[in-house]
């Protein structure tokens, strides 16, 4: 996993910087910015030093969106949660938790607020959030 595939603005570069220092926080730049691409080259920074698991939380209507911008700008794997049973909802939380690969769970809020104490469960269990954001 070498870098985010596009060349980033100097602006993009300091928010990138600006959130992995800050380790939490959040991104509101006007619509156009270029904020995904930020948020990728952050999770893609992290994963080239250690870091395999991220979350990213949308709207329903932008999950796919989510993932074709994470094939597109980064080499991260896309898991996406959309629509699912409660069974196929857990067996893709395992299936997230368990890669080895750094990977990026793409929820809806009503999916993540339905099932986080299972998705807390197998990240506590993984010890994803020792090497995960």
């Amino acid at each position: 996993h070498e870098s985010i595939k596009v060349q980033a603005k100097t602006y993009q570069a300091q928010d990138v910087k600006f959130l992995i220092e800050a380790e939490r926080a959040c991104v509101f730049n006007v619509p156009g910015s270029g904020k995904t691409p930020t948020a990728l080259g952050c999770f893609q920074l992290l994963a080239n030093n250690g870091y395999t698991h991220f979350i990213v939380v949308a709207e329903p209507s932008l999950l796919y969106q989510w993932r074709d911008e994470i094939k597109k700008f980064t080499d991260l794997q896309p898991y996406v949660c959309k629509s699912l049973t409660k069974s196929k909802r857990d067996a893709l939380y395992k299936q997230w938790s368990d890669s080895k690969e750094p990977s990026i769970l793409v929820i809806g809020y009503s999916s993540l607020r339905q099932d986080y104490a299972e998705i807390y469960q197998l990240c506590y269990k993984n010890k994803v959030y020792t090497k995960g954001a």
